[in-house]
Parts: C-alpha cells; sequence; structure tokens
C-alpha cells in the first residue's frame, strides 16, 4: 500500500515536471492558418501576422480565451476564421490591417468587452454571429 502511494506521488510530479512546461510554452505562440503565426505576451496582447487566411475553429477547440486583452492583426492576413475569439470575454480591442476581407461566422461572439473595433472598407463578407453578445 506504501509503495503504490508512493508511485502515485512520483506519477504525479513526473506529469508536473514535464507536462506543464509544454502547456506554458504552446499557450504563449503557435500557428492559426497555413501561413499564420500567433504569440499572446504576458500582457495579453495577441499579435496575429503572415500572409493568408486564419484557419476555421469550432466553439469547442478555440486557441484562445480569457487571457487575451488585445489583438493586432498584421498586414496579410486576409480572413479572421470562425469562432476565432469566441468567449474572449476579456478581449477589448481589435486593430485590423486593410488587408482583411472576410470575418468568420462567431468570429467575436460573446466578446462583451469589445469596445473598439474598426472594420476596413475591403471586407465583403461579415459571417452570420460575428459580433452577437
Amino acid at each position: 500500500m506504501k509503495h503504490m502511494r508512493r508511485l502515485r506521488v512520483l506519477v504525479l510530479l513526473a506529469a508536473i515536471l514535464f507536462v506543464l512546461p509544454n502547456i506554458a510554452w504552446a499557450a504563449s505562440s503557435g500557428t492559426c492558418g497555413d501561413n499564420l503565426t500567433w504569440t499572446l505576451d504576458d500582457n495579453g496582447l495577441l499579435t496575429i501576422s503572415g500572409a493568408g487566411e486564419m484557419t476555421d475553429f469550432h466553439w469547442s477547440n478555440k486557441l484562445w480565451g480569457t487571457e487575451v486583452i488585445d489583438v493586432v492583426i498584421e498586414d496579410g492576413v486576409t480572413s479572421i476564421g470562425d469562432y476565432s475569439f469566441y468567449q474572449c470575454s476579456n478581449l477589448s480591442s481589435v486593430t485590423l490591417p486593410e488587408s482583411i476581407t472576410d470575418i468568420g461566422e462567431n468570429a467575436f461572439r460573446e466578446c462583451s468587452c469589445l469596445t473598439s473595433i474598426i472594420l476596413p472598407e475591403q471586407v465583403t463578407g461579415i459571417g452570420n454571429g460575428a459580433f452577437y453578445k
């Protein structure tokens, strides 16, 4: 019985030492399209850069959450994918480049703190529920 308890503690420690650092790293940068990357700094600034379209997401597999406060999408990004910022409830401002032409379905759904976003004239498509709630 004592050995089982020790084994459980060792397994838990191994998970903490090997899994958590990878989760922390994964949460600060990644990809969100074939040619797009994202970085999230300690102040909640999410920057998306590259060229092309963002990936469409599903409400259950979004990349970001309450840690995002501001978003800067750099020139070259052409679309914002479905559910990209769904339930980013602390998101307050979004800066969009002139290269954005399409905003996906539910892209900013339930972003209740969003107070600043200027849509470029080139935007020709806004998906259903893009700014719902």
